[in-house]
Parts: C-alpha cells; sequence; structure tokens
C-alpha cells in the first residue's frame, strides 16, 4: 500500500529552520515525542478525588491537567479538585460550561474562588451542554 503525499509529510517532515536554509528531515519517532512533549491530562472532579496522591505518582510535576464540569453538577467539585491538583504540583485548568452560569456574580464567584482556593491561572470555557444558555450575559457597561 502506498504512503499518501500528505501522510509522508506528517510522518517525514522537512524542516528549513537550519542557518542558512538547510533542511533536516526528522524521523517519526522524532516527530511523535515532538508533539507528545507537552501533553495534558482530563480528569472529572470524581476521577481526581478517586486518584488521591496517586496522580503525582504518575503525572509529572507542572503538568496541565483539565477538569470537566459535568452538565447538571455542582461546580464545588470543580474548586475542590483544583485545590488538590494544585497542591500535588499540577496546573489545573477548569472548565466552564458558558450556558451552564446563571448569571455574572455567579461568574465572579467561581473565578475568585479557583483563583484564591487553587491559584488557578487558566481556565477552558467551553459551551456546555445545554442547548440554550441559562441566561444571557450582557457584556459590562463601559461609563
Amino acid at each position: 500500500m502506498e504512503t499518501s503525499r500528505a501522510m509522508r509529510k506528517v510522518v517525514t517532515p522537512v524542516y528549513t529552520d537550519e542557518p542558512g536554509g538547510q533542511s533536516a528531515t526528522t524521523s517519526l519517532h522524532d516527530e511523535v515525542r515532538r508533539l507528545a512533549r507537552n501533553w495534558s491530562l482530563e480528569l472529572t472532579p470524581r476521577e481526581t478525588e478517586k486518584l488521591g496522591t496517586t496522580v503525582r505518582e504518575r503525572v509529572p510535576a507542572g503538568t496541565r491537567v483539565y477538569i470537566t464540569w459535568l452538565a447538571g453538577s455542582e461546580f464545588e467539585p470543580s474548586v475542590a479538585a483544583a485545590a488538590k491538583l494544585r497542591g500535588a504540583g499540577l496546573d489545573p485548568v477548569p472548565h466552564l460550561a458558558a450556558r451552564a452560569i446563571r448569571d455574572r456574580s455567579t461568574l465572579v464567584d467561581m473565578l475568585v474562588r479557583l483563583r484564591g482556593e487553587a491559584d488557578v491561572k487558566q481556565v477552558l470555557v467551553i459551551g456546555g451542554a445545554l442547548p440554550e444558555p441559562r441566561v444571557h450575559l450582557a457584556p459590562p457597561s463601559r461609563s
């Protein structure tokens, strides 16, 4: 079976960022290592709770761990999971399901808690599972 042209580009990419425009072809092994260098992980709050300290034994310090906020669930377990992951030396990145956030006050409370209780530095904002937002948040006034 012949490898397609697009697949050959993935398997044997050619880089030209060498001084003087010299090209260097990498192996598939090198390319996979490059793509997987900054991997991350996703867990639910319940999985984080079940794993306890073993997550730190298996995951390198500083690894981003995305925390799923499941539709219809409370947000408190996400805050607790983020705090546990931060305490284990990992970088928690909680999901914020935009359509499930009731109002601006709730959003502010969520962000303040994540920052204050778990030193969260980044969140992943997703639409969420609801077909329509609970409420439409107006942009802040510029007065």
